[in-house]
């Protein structure tokens, strides 16, 4: 009887395909876009201040939580900017923070 090896990779792949482990990205996903979206409403000055929002999107194999801007300024909120007079304005890290990457 022969022995086939497979790859590292081989493995790893088949694992992060499992219903399972797809199921428990999705899972943790859902806990990060609920703490960031806690995160978020900390920083709205207005009830009707709508123009950020943080969103999921599921792939394949990962899930992934979205800081999303209509007025385009999403990575300022998440990771700051400069002001036009060159004053440093901290980012608010809602999605790193929530992740734990902040």
């Amino acid at each position: 009887m022969a022995v086939e090896l497979k790859s590292d990779r081989y493995i790893r792949d088949l694992v992060a395909h499992l219903r399972g482990v797809t199921d428990a990205v999705y899972d943790n996903a859902k806990t990060i876009k609920k703490e960031a979206e806690s995160r978020l409403a900390m920083h709205r000055y207005y009830k009707d201040d709508n123009a950020a929002e943080v969103t999921m999107t599921r792939g394949d194999v990962d899930t992934f939580v979205n800081l999303e801007d209509a007025k385009g300024g999403a990575i300022a909120i998440e990771f700051g900017h400069r002001t036009a007079k060159g004053t440093h304005v901290p980012g608010k890290h809602i999605i790193t923070g929530a992740a734990g990457l902040a």
